[in-house]
């Protein structure tokens, strides 16, 4: 298994791939034996293959599927089929007295009104274990995602850290206001990802 003849040589009528984001970091995994898996699935009715997958960033077969699938533009034979982590009725843990959410927590209840406290806590609580061990809030919403887009939700070369809302704020003004209070003015270009 992995090997450049994975696939070949076979007609199966159902494949699984697991966490297939992944796979093109595998040295023995390349993008010839995914697609020779592919290619041996036969386009007939009763063949199955499921991709599965957290995602690792907008990069990757995983992510053109997804792409492709949502598109729904007849690109591609895939469905797809978004699970965000709130579906699962296991993900709530009792909230402590006297918590306060996160702003990230915060911020996502005015996107999903209808979490309950349990879910929200939940989240905010894994979320916060996941940083406070190294991890970044991109990599924890890649693995808990809301929404389709935090799946591929990307923070790797980016040169500033992440900021959420509380790091930066509006300064209303005109070009001209600026110019008439000795302000000199700068042009800045992002080339992140995302």
């Amino acid at each position: 298994a992995g090997s450049e003849g994975v696939g070949r040589g076979s007609t199966p009528n159902f494949i699984h791939l697991s966490e297939m984001s992944y796979y093109e970091r595998r040295a023995d995994m390349s993008q010839n034996a995914l697609r020779g898996v592919l290619n041996a699935v036969p386009l007939v009715e009763g063949t199955i293959v499921i991709a599965e997958s957290s995602g690792d960033g907008p990069k990757g077969s995983f992510y053109e599927l997804c792409m492709s699938a949502e598109r729904d533009d007849g690109s591609t034979p895939f469905q797809l089929l978004f699970i965000p982590w709130y579906e699962d009725e296991e993900y709530v843990l009792p909230v402590p007295e006297l918590w306060s959410f996160s702003q990230d927590a915060l911020e996502l209840r005015a996107k999903l009104p209808d979490l309950t406290d349990e879910q929200l806590y939940y989240w905010d609580y894994k979320r916060s274990e996941h940083i406070s061990s190294g991890g970044t809030f991109f990599e924890f919403i890649r693995e808990y995602p809301s929404f389709l887009s935090d799946c591929f939700a990307a923070a790797e070369g980016r040169i500033y850290p992440e900021y959420g809302s509380l790091h930066y704020r509006d300064i209303p003004f005109t070009p001209r206001d600026a110019h008439m209070s000795g302000w000199k003015l700068y042009r800045g270009i992002d080339w992140g990802f995302g």
